[in-house]
Formats: structure tokens, sequence, C-alpha cells
């Protein structure tokens, strides 16, 4: 995407991670996205990766929105716009956006990326143990694991059967379930699963309270 970028947007997009170029960077990325160019659509995802780094969710799910507009059979724009709202604490959200990209799913017979399902499960999974559906939680996170997906998204997988075990009160499941995160998130060089799973290890999973419109 920063490729096909103009070569002041993709010079600036180089410099993200400095401090000084950084929100100028993004400053310009956004004004990329509001011409009507060929690059404008690839301005937009690129700003839903930025807001996502710099967690500003509500934006990136704005970005999401627009992009779901232009492109309305694209499935993975409702993959991560359930992931964004995850990582908002909007599970609800989430919820609503995965069970339109599952319907999207079903009925689209194009090319899926390696381990595509599990990774749609996986955020179904997550965001049902947010919500304290714990059955239907459980029912996809199993499912994950039986679709065989990278190994990053398996141990973010047993992170939340670990959450689980906790919300049953089974504390040597849980630990189980964290530790078996850990070894597969060093498998496949995830340093957030493994900060999320040590950290679950020490202080247990405690469920977030959520507001109900």
């Amino acid at each position: 995407m920063v490729a096909s970028l103009s070569w002041p947007a993709r010079w600036v997009a180089y410099m993200v991670g400095f401090d000084g170029g950084k929100d100028e960077g993004i400053r310009l990325i956004e004004t990329a996205s509001r011409y009507h160019g060929e690059n404008a659509d690839d301005a937009e995802m690129s700003l839903v990766l930025l807001y996502n780094r710099e967690h500003r969710y509500a934006d990136a799910l704005g970005a999401l929105t627009q992009l779901q507009r232009l492109f309305p059979h694209n499935r993975l724009l409702w993959l991560e716009a359930g992931a964004t709202a995850l990582r908002a604490d909007h599970p609800a959200d989430a919820e609503r956006a995965l069970d339109t990209g599952f319907a999207m799913l079903a009925d689209d017979h194009r090319p899926r990326m390696y381990g595509e399902q599990a990774l749609w499960l996986y955020e179904r999974g997550a965001a049902r143990v947010s919500l304290g559906e714990r059955h239907e939680a459980a029912s996809a996170l199993h499912d994950a694991l039986l679709a065989h997906g990278r190994a990053w998204v398996d141990d973010r997988v047993h992170t939340e059967l670990g959450k689980l075990a906790d919300l049953d009160g089974d504390r040597a499941t849980a630990r189980h379930e964290y530790e078996v995160a850990v070894k597969l998130a060093d498998q496949d060089d995830d340093p957030v699963g493994k900060e999320e799973a040590e950290r679950l290890l020490k202080t247990g999973y405690r469920p977030p309270t959520i507001t109900k419109p």
C-alpha cells in the first residue's frame, strides 16, 4: 500500500515510527484519502492500520465504514471491523460486524487466505467471551482450533479458553491454557498475545462491565 502512494506520502509513511514525523505522516495520508485519485482507497486502508496502531479505534472504524461502502463485497473489511471493535472494548458491535461477515463468507466462493476460517472463529469467540456468552464462545473457539490456523491465532484462542476457565472458577485449567498460549506465541513471534497470556497467568481474568444501550 505504501509503495502505491505518491512519493511524498510514501516517504512520510516510512517515517511514521519516528516521533518527529508520525503526526505529520498521518495527516498527509488523511489528506491523500480525501482526493479522488487512484491512491485514495489505499490511503484509507493505510489509515485503518495506523489508527489501530495509535489506539484511535473510533477513527479506524470510521475509515472501515467508508471502505465498506466502497467495497460492499469485501468480507475482510467486516472481519477487521469486528477486530477493531474488540480492541475498542465494544464486543456487541464486534459480534454484529462478524455476524454480517460470516453471512458474506458463507456465500463467497472466492479463495480464502491461509487460516482465514480460524481467524473468523477466533474473533467471534473472543467477542462472545467478552459478552459472557460462555457456551457459544467455547463452541466458536474449539471450532477455531479445528480449523488449523496460524500459531498466533491458536495462541490467542487458548488465551480466550483460559478466560472461560477462569469464569468457571477452574484456575488450574485456566493456567494450563495460558501456558499453552505463551508457548505458541513464542513459536509464531506474537509478543502481544504472549504479553496478555503472561498477564492473565498472574492475575486471572475478570470480565469487563458491559454497558447495555
